[in-house]
């Protein structure tokens, strides 16, 4: 049998630069392209990118090649953990490791094809005439223009792109030529063409489009997703919906316009003149005097095209299985591609990266925005690059994706605060979701988190949290009961008596004493206030401010002849001192403020938001506990969240607190957070409406399948585009059978996504709010000696 080595049939003559040299002195320069992300684009916004491809194509001369190549591989999720890593987070990576997802790279190749130049690369000036250098520079000259044009229009576009390095074109012919994609420096072996084309020891096989009975009667840029119903390209079920490793080519190749469409005015009146002999022949020339006058009409030039799917495994079985899925994929749009078989060497020659073997007969005529339809328009999801991220999952590849629900957004200016709400019916899995955005803030090691919450749903994540953030203070969960009861001490003092303490204190003294008072009522508290701190050091309380004042303010109102009625005052506050009823809700024993320094603290409200002393003058301290925290630490991230508890703490004296925070915070590097079910609470709580969802710019939504008929009105008071709506009610919506998982919507703005939140099962015991399953974890933690050492056991 006669053979011939890879260095006779290769393409590549050589570089020049970062230009590809063909043996035929066609000349090669690559584009990397970063798509957007998968789901992530309207069906408008697809749409455009369609369009930016057809004015690249539109622009080109005549004689220029364009090679559209997504390599998709099936890798394996390798989790990189270190010491730095929280228990948590390395449980996290290891629950994903060994993974199976689709990578995908995409290229796009542009070839000047060569038009009279003579058939070598020879430097030397005696053999190469001056004036084929010159034609030489010429081309070469024209292909960078095209390749700055081109850039320009994917930029214009929003595609992120850059230029392929004659080191990075070279590796990538070598992956190609031994199709080890994951890594460098392969060893060449001459392919095997005997009965199947074998390549680096796997069987290949190619898929084509390239004749008019491959494709549908009609072509569109965007098509649907069959499972969540968004916007894709049309190819999707070819290029990220076929789940193994796979390559699609797309050429699209512009001739000479008036010669091709001489070609096709003879080639009409050819079978014109046949047409009585055959119904099939008068039709065609019909269809083709339609495409001719459309041409005419539109202006958009003829381009010759070329798709092919490229597909490969070890084993021929395992060729045959890939083969069945490509041709379900492709029956999915309407297509009966064309299995190559005696022609295989010249699919793959024709196909690497930089070739220019692809025959005419290979391709079909089609006008530039139909030819654009048979390229994908989506690239994988990117991680974060900030330092502060979140970990979700991929929804499509379910696998970690580092995303920065805070600073990114701001910095990127598609938000003005770092605001949330978070939005979900019962059982959606607000709480879950909202104890994994938490973990994540606290382990940063540089936030200060208060929550309040109705229904203990974080008393496991306080349990890790206070070991995981020992050194810096550790976790407190604060809660009303009997046996310890709720206590603070708003008079202890962390820098000074500042103008937010004092009117801390005056708030809480004026709450417990009675609701209407006279100026003069307030002038006399806020007096004593002041003197107490004069004269009085240390051991601050309401105990010792009770006994300072008992003596001072009587004294005050006999030295003035004040109407105030001190007899009154003081029989109201005794409540409040020492042994009285309440005697431990102001005095508890602290040197310095414990909470001020504690980085992470759940008020659990649930016992007694229903009290009508002890909840006002609970709420009042809660935020100043906050306030203090937001005005003294600097550079520090400050968050508070209101969990459900916001219904209980919406009183008109509160309400004021809640619009201060949402509208100032950011002002401090901090955020507030709010987590709500009730959506009619939406619709008429002025309060949610205007102080909270206008000054949120951010919003995490979750399964809102159970209000789809409310749902207009809920996306009119939110500020959702139509998009966004779609994107929402995708959610959870094609889930897989073999994980468990749920899907979350975030808008940052006008830009949103949709992420997967899939655990490890020691994060599940975390965050669970199931009674029963917190009720076990706490019986098992007194057979451990810690928190971390119980989750590591399960």
């Amino acid at each position: 049998m006669k053979t011939k080595t890879i260095s006779d049939c290769m393409p590549v003559l050589g570089f020049e630069d970062n230009i590809l040299i063909s043996p035929g002195m066609d000349m090669t320069l690559g584009i990397r392209i970063h798509l957007p992300e998968l789901y992530s684009c309207s069906r408008e916004q697809l749409l455009g990118i369609h369009d930016a491809f057809k004015r690249i194509v539109m622009m080109l001369p005549a004689g220029v090649l364009l090679h559209r190549q997504d390599v998709f591989l099936d890798s394996v999720y390798q989790c990189t953990t270190d010491q730095s890593q929280s228990f948590l987070t390395g449980c996290y990576l290891n629950h994903f490791n060994g993974r199976s997802y689709l990578k995908q790279e995409s290229y796009l190749f542009i070839s000047a094809m060569n038009n009279g130049l003579l058939k070598n690369w020879l430097g030397n000036s005696l053999l190469t005439p001056s004036k084929q250098k010159k034609k030489i520079t010429g081309q070469r000259d024209q292909l960078k223009e095209i390749q700055c044009n081109i850039s320009g229009q994917l930029r214009q576009s929003g595609i992120e792109c850059e230029e392929i390095g004659m080191e990075e074109m070279r590796l990538l012919i070598n992956q190609y030529m031994t199709l080890g994609f994951e890594t460098e420096n392969n060893i060449l072996s001459n392919p095997d063409f005997r009965d199947h084309l074998k390549v680096g020891g796997q069987f290949v096989e190619f898929c084509s489009l390239s004749d008019y009975a491959h494709l549908p009667s009609e072509v569109s840029p965007v098509s649907r997703h069959p499972g969540n119903h968004l916007p894709v390209s049309m190819l999707y079920p070819v290029s990220h919906g076929l789940n193994f490793s796979h390559i699609v080519n797309t050429f699209l190749y512009m001739g000479n316009q008036t010669n091709i469409k001489s070609r096709l005015e003879n080639s009409q009146k050819k079978i014109f003149s046949l047409s009585r002999f055959s119904t099939e022949n008068k039709l065609n020339a019909v269809l083709l005097s339609d495409f001719l006058e459309d041409v005419q009409q539109t202006g958009e030039p003829i381009i010759r095209t070329h798709c092919n799917l490229m597909y490969f495994d070890h084993s021929l079985r395992g060729l045959k299985q890939k083969r069945s899925e490509a041709g379900t994929a492709f029956s999915s749009v309407n297509c009966l591609p064309y299995r190559h078989s005696f022609d295989l060497p010249l699919m793959f020659w024709a196909s690497m990266p930089g070739s220019t073997q692809l025959p005419e007969s290979e391709t079909l005529l089609l006008q530039a925005p139909q030819a654009c339809c048979l390229m994908n328009f989506e690239g994988s999801i990117t991680n974060s690059r900030s330092s502060f991220f979140i970990h979700f999952s991929d929804r499509k590849n379910a696998c970690p994706v580092k995303v920065d629900v805070s600073d990114e957004p701001m910095e990127k200016h598609w938000v003005h605060n770092r605001n949330k709400i978070i939005i979900g019916g019962s059982g959606s899995g607000k709480s879950f979701l909202t104890n994994h955005l938490l973990r994540h803030y606290g382990e940063s090691n540089n936030c200060h988190t208060v929550l309040l919450d109705v229904g203990r749903s974080y008393e496991m994540l306080v349990h890790y949290l206070d070991e995981q953030l020992k050194m810096q203070g550790g976790a407190m969960h604060i809660e009303f009961t009997e046996e310890h009861p709720i206590s603070f001490n708003p008079f202890v003092l962390t820098d000074g008596l500042s103008t937010e303490r004092k009117q801390t204190i005056l708030s809480v003294l004026y709450t417990i004493y009675k609701p209407q008072l006279s100026e003069i009522d307030k002038d006399v508290i806020a007096q004593s206030v002041l003197a107490y701190y004069k004269q009085c050091t240390g051991n601050y309380s309401f105990d010792t401010y009770y006994d300072f004042a008992k003596g001072w303010i009587p004294e005050l109102v006999k030295e003035k002849g004040l109407c105030f009625n001190s007899g009154e005052y003081f029989f109201i506050l005794s409540k409040y001192y020492r042994d009285g009823e309440y005697g431990y809700l102001l005095n508890r024993q602290m040197i310095t403020d414990e909470f001020f320094n504690c980085p992470f603290i759940v008020f659990e409200l649930d016992n007694i938001k229903d009290h009508p002393v002890i909840f006002p003058v609970a709420t009042l301290i809660i935020i100043d506990i906050f306030l203090q925290k937001m005005r003294l630490l600097k550079g520090v991230r400050k968050v508070i969240c209101i969990e459900e508890a916001w219904k209980a703490i919406a009183t008109p004296q509160m309400a004021g607190y809640i619009k201060y925070f949402f509208k100032t915070i950011r002002k401090f590097f901090g955020e507030a957070i709010v987590v709500t079910q009730e959506i009619e609470d939406i619709i008429s709580s002025p309060l949610i409406r205007d102080a909270i969802v206008n000054n949120a710019d951010t919003k995490i939504l979750l399964d809102m399948s159970k209000f789809a008929n409310k749902f207009d009105t809920i996306s009119q008071v939110l500020g959702l585009s139509s998009f966004q709506k779609e994107q929402i009610l995708s959610v959870n919506r094609d889930l897989p059978t073999n994980r468990k998982l749920k899907e979350c919507f975030i808008a940052w703005g006008s830009h949103s996504r949709v992420y997967a939140l899939e655990t490890s099962r020691q994060e599940y015991w975390c965050y669970t709010s199931e009674e029963k399953e917190k009720q076990s974890m706490i019986r098992k933690m007194n057979d451990h000696a810690s928190f971390i050492e119980l989750l590591n056991a399960l």
